[in-house]
């Protein structure tokens, strides 16, 4: 029986929303276009305050679900982790092009 419940519980658990540390950056390939190191620089910021707010979705999502699986046995919270991929692809990309275009300037 003791077998039974933590088979079940591995299952159910697998299904839960991937906590955001575990996230890669995507597969594709996001292309930034270098214009100048202040565009740049606003462009890093925007991009990282994007993964931030989504890496807090995520984070809550992972939460939430481990708690909902263990109160109803079901993972039921929205599962952000694509986007979370993506916006760290593009904070890679954007914080790449300025440590390359713009820290040689300093």
């Amino acid at each position: 029986m003791k077998t039974l419940t933590l088979i079940t519980a591995a299952l159910l658990l697998g299904g839960c929303a991937t906590h955001p540390s575990n996230v890669e950056p995507s597969g594709s390939e996001y292309s930034y276009t270098f214009n100048s190191c202040k565009d740049n620089y606003q462009d890093v910021n925007t991009a990282y305050d994007k993964y931030i707010n989504l890496y807090d979705k995520q984070e809550f999502a992972n939460f939430g679900d481990i708690f909902l699986v263990f109160m109803i046995g079901l993972p039921l919270m929205p599962d952000h982790e694509d986007e979370l991929s993506e916006a760290l692809n593009e904070y890679n990309a954007t914080l790449t092009s300025y440590k390359n275009n713009c820290e040689k300037l300093k």
